[in-house]
């Protein structure tokens, strides 16, 4: 417990100063663990998410996507927003495993994006299928 406290005040003081790559690993190592972040550390990484989504990489979008999905944590109305935007601009750029891991937790999550998110996914569900 200890530990976890200790680590969500890490996130809590770190979060501002996270570049999107931080963000996604983050949200990624929380996942990975089976580690609900505590609330102010959530809300520290989705305002973070928020702040850096514009300059997310696909893997980065991709990787906060499955992170959130695995832990079940709906990610707050703008942050819903600005990862939607991030993952229709980079779209055309993903790899396989970005875009099952973006679908994935999307369906997950049980959000729908726009339609021209939903266009930009589909298209690359069309380019990298096989």
């Amino acid at each position: 417990a200890e530990a976890r406290a200790a680590l969500d005040a890490a996130v809590v003081r770190v979060a501002q100063d996270m570049n999107p790559r931080d963000a996604a690993n983050v949200a990624w190592a929380f996942a990975t663990l089976g580690l609900m972040p505590g609330a102010e550390a959530r809300a520290a990484l989705d305002a973070a998410v928020v702040r850096v989504a514009q300059d997310m990489n696909p893997r980065d979008a991709a990787n906060v996507a499955w992170a959130f999905a695995t832990l079940g944590l709906m990610p707050g109305a703008e942050a819903q927003a600005v990862l939607e935007a991030a993952m229709e601009r980079v779209a055309p750029d993903m790899t396989p495993q970005a875009v099952s891991n973006v679908t994935w937790g999307f369906a997950t999550l049980g959000l729908m994006p726009g339609a021209d998110a939903r266009a930009a996914l589909e298209a690359a569900v069309v380019r990298v299928a096989p």
